[in-house]
């Protein structure tokens, strides 16, 4: 259980990250980020390639971006990023990219409780919950610049 947690905590660095490549989009509505990470993630929760199919299907049709070293594979689709990642004690998936107007944490905590509970830990702009193997994280970032960049993240344990 501590797997998924300590994951979604290293990709609360990323963060800052979110950013599709150069020219790729607009900032989004919080809530169709969200509805792209139900559909992608949660709808498949335990079958990373069905995630990475889900991105890569109408209406998202992510392209991927090259896989990092760690087998992380990142897709974009418009201003989101989608990040899967497959591990043998671990799947991961996030949705994430710039927003329009400024974080909410409390937008963000509305929009994952109906399936996650209240957050059982929040560490500055980051809310986390552990439910059994799995792992719901909302990630909050603001740039110099005050464009606000979230992400949706969940983990399942696969032990």
């Amino acid at each position: 259980m501590r797997t998924a947690l300590a994951l979604l905590v290293l990709m609360a660095g990323a963060a800052p990250a979110l950013a599709a490549p150069e020219g790729a989009g607009q900032p989004a509505a919080l809530e169709s980020l969200h509805s792209a990470f139900k559909a992608i993630c949660l709808d498949h929760l335990n079958d990373p390639d069905a995630q990475l199919a889900a991105a890569k299907s109408a209406p998202f049709e992510a392209e991927e971006l090259p896989t990092r070293e760690d087998g992380t594979i990142r897709l974009h689709s418009g201003g989101m990023v989608i990040i899967v990642r497959d591990q043998p004690k671990l799947i991961y998936c996030g949705v994430g990219g710039p927003i329009d107007g400024a974080l909410d944490l409390e937008a963000g905590q509305a929009l994952l409780e109906p399936t996650a509970g209240a957050p059982s830990k929040q560490d500055g702009t980051r809310l986390f919950w552990e439910n059994g193997k799995v792992h719901f994280a909302f990630i909050g970032n603001t740039a110099a610049d005050g464009q606000a960049f979230v992400l949706f993240a969940s983990g399942l344990d696969r032990d």
